[in-house]
């Protein structure tokens, strides 16, 4: 390979590291729009096709940008992914109780706090 080549290719590289995951995202929505359009219009499977074209292509941005920066863009991102939204209650370690057991502790949707240490006399 020649010079230019190899230098195209590097400059092609860095710029899909650094742009890959939002224009990936970009991308995504727009398919989903143009999909969403086009079964408003006409009704056909174009539109599924370019709808899940469009998820695939938001994922894989969600999943760049994971990869770059070690977290996700958005909750509804890390809800796809792991399953559960930042809102749940975070259980502290010291504690020793389960979800559950934090959750009836301090009802759904707060956060479970550490007991306090009980004071003498």
């Amino acid at each position: 390979m020649s010079l230019p080549t190899l230098g195209s290719i590097l400059l092609v590289l860095i710029l899909a590291w650094t742009l890959g995951g939002a224009l990936l995202r970009l991308g995504g929505l727009i398919l989903i729009l143009v999909g969403a359009l086009c079964l408003a219009l006409g009704g056909g499977p174009v539109g599924l096709l370019l709808i899940g074209l469009g998820a695939v292509l938001w994922a894989l941005g969600q999943a760049h940008h994971a990869l770059r920066h070690g977290t996700y863009r958005g909750p509804l991102a890390r809800l796809a992914f792991e399953g559960r939204d930042r809102r749940e209650p975070a259980v502290p370690q010291e504690t020793g109780l389960t979800v559950d057991a934090a959750e009836r502790a301090s009802g759904p949707g707060r956060r479970a706090r550490a007991p306090r240490p009980r004071r003498c006399g």
